[in-house]
């Protein structure tokens, strides 16, 4: 199936005009294959990601201040554009595993809170 470019109808491979607007077959190959070549320019960030990238990760054992550094690598990774798309969904699933733990410590907490609070009623 091919799609038109000026009414975006689809239709068969052996059809030589378009159906819906008459366009010829020929400028719809033709746009097409320059929608294609432009899909490969936007799309030279789906290499594999080298191990050398990964070991940027490792960033994560330095004491105290690599916990912080791998925060703002994963904020860089997930929200910026030209990086790899791979790197980009781990650093958003990463994100959100950070959220998820933020928010289990902090209802964690305002639940050890209160039951102090109440302890510390029942036995004044």
């Amino acid at each position: 199936m091919k799609k038109c470019f000026k009414c975006e109808r689809e239709f068969d491979d052996d059809v030589q005009f378009c159906p819906g607007c008459g366009t010829k077959l020929d400028e719809v190959q033709s746009v097409q294959a320059l929608e294609i070549k432009e899909d490969k320019k936007k799309n030279t960030n789906n290499e594999p990601v080298s191990v050398g990238e990964w070991l940027v990760m490792l960033v994560n054992i330095i004491p105290f201040i690599g916990q912080l550094i791998y925060f703002v690598i994963m904020l860089v990774w997930a929200f910026s554009d030209n990086i790899k798309p791979s790197k980009k969904t781990f650093a958003k699933a990463t994100l959100i595993i950070y959220a998820i733990s933020v928010a289990i410590l902090i209802a964690a907490f305002f639940l050890i809170f209160i039951g102090g609070i109440g302890l510390s009623l029942l036995y004044w």
